[in-house]
């Protein structure tokens, strides 16, 4: 389960992640970014992103799920339009409320029912 995800250290890298965890190290970034790591036989994948995310740009989650599709990988994407980065479960509880986004908890919860029969 992913939300949100740093995803690249190309074109669509969020500049702090990737420098604190690979400095200028070219072939590490090359490692780390997990488009290029994808192969076939992966366990299922569940992603949630917002398209208006300033920090992390959406088009990471979209590599992402191109790859994991590429390699027929089980995967589950939503996309929320609007709201920023870590929002967590988007409740008030979290001083994120956003009932919309929020439902990605549900969605999530009952992906991994069905997919690993696992219950709360």
């Amino acid at each position: 389960m992913l939300g949100y995800p740093v995803i690249t250290a190309g074109e669509y890298r969020h500049d702090g992640s990737i420098v604190n965890l690979c400095g200028d190290d070219a072939d590490l970034r090359a490692t780390m970014s997990l488009e290029n790591q994808v192969r076939d036989g992966l366990p299922p994948f569940f992603v949630w992103h917002t398209v208006e995310d300033p920090s992390v740009p959406v088009q990471n989650s979209l590599m992402l799920a191109g790859a994991l599709t590429a390699h027929k990988v089980p995967l589950e994407l939503h996309l929320f339009a609007h709201d920023g980065h870590g929002t967590s479960t988007c409740t008030r509880e979290v001083n994120t409320p956003n009932k919309h986004n929020s439902a990605w908890v549900a969605l999530c919860t009952d992906w991994l029912a069905e997919t690993f029969d696992f219950h709360l």
